[in-house]
């Protein structure tokens, strides 16, 4: 039997038809297993997609345990030496893997590739947003690529569906998936790439974020969404000034606009007040940003 090298681990909750295009995107291979983890779906949304080397892990539960989870419960089921995480409603670049199987049998710890972002296939054509992972990895390879700079680069990008991780590697440190509603995933990457010492940086585009304007991140969230996404933000501020990079330290983060259009002004002050109150990298850190912008009016 051939020996499992690649993990691609999916959290799935009602979007059958999304998960079917992402996994049509990984190609059929005896070295792959796909794990879809599958949050309480309805009954008439639960994943239809079926092909060898994939299983589906089906939770069940009055209440969504939320992907931070389903994502842990796919990694407690994986197998190969590198994992990957997928969100259901993207997709991978055809012909990634080939990019990828030049790492497969290396010493890497990480490797980080690029992506396209806010991806959207309209009938005038496939339109994309502000590419601000491009823009971050080719600041890093015109950098000395010093530890520092490597550091700057795995802290600003958080997301873990543009890397490829050593199982291995993960294990030893014991990171894990947040399981609260929103924002579940940067604390795993921010610890895991804390960690890194042997890590490729490629610029290769592998990887396909949708604008899905029906997604989690976009629709509506409960007002305690925000204030768990403030604590998990100072949490991971704490980390990076721990790791000396106070220059990608967060400011408050969450999308004024629409925290104005679904709640008010009030409650946006409000939450400005919260999260500098509890940032345990304040008022330096604000400082520092005030300092940077002013160097960069003179």
């Amino acid at each position: 039997m051939c020996a499992i090298k690649y993990s691609f681990i999916i959290p799935h909750k009602n979007a059958p038809e999304l998960l079917s295009r992402c996994v049509g995107s990984i190609p059929e291979r005896d070295d792959l297993e796909i794990i879809v983890v599958d949050d309480n779906s309805d009954e008439d949304l639960v994943p239809a997609v079926s092909r060898p080397g994939m299983k589906i892990i089906r939770l069940n539960g009055s209440e969504s345990n939320g992907a931070g989870h389903a994502r842990n419960v796919g990694m407690d089921s994986s197998s190969g030496k590198w994992l990957l995480f997928a969100d259901c409603d993207d997709f991978y670049e055809e012909g990634f893997l080939s990019v990828l199987d030049r790492y497969s049998d290396s010493d890497r710890e990480i490797v980080l590739f690029g992506a396209h972002i806010d991806y959207v296939d309209s009938p005038d054509g496939p339109e994309e947003g502000n590419n601000w992972l491009e823009v971050s990895i080719e600041r890093y390879q015109a950098s000395d690529k010093s530890h520092l700079d490597l550091m700057r680069l795995l802290l600003m990008v958080n997301n873990p569906w543009c890397r490829m991780y050593n199982h291995e590697f993960v294990r030893s440190t014991g990171a894990r998936y947040e399981e609260i509603p929103i924002c579940n995933d940067a604390a795993f990457s921010l610890i895991v790439s804390s960690k890194a010492q042997n890590v490729e940086v490629i610029p290769d585009k592998l990887y396909y974020y949708v604008l899905n304007p029906d997604g989690i991140t976009r629709k509506k969230r409960p007002l305690s969404h925000y204030y768990q996404e403030i604590d998990s933000q100072n949490r991971l501020n704490l980390l990076k000034k721990r790791c000396g990079v106070p220059d990608i330290i967060c400011l408050p983060g969450f999308n004024k606009k629409r925290v104005i259009r679904d709640y008010g002004k009030l409650t946006f002050y409000k939450l400005y007040l919260y999260k500098i109150m509890h940032d345990p990298t304040y008022p330096a850190t604000f400082l520092f940003h005030v300092r940077r912008k002013l160097k960069r009016l003179i």
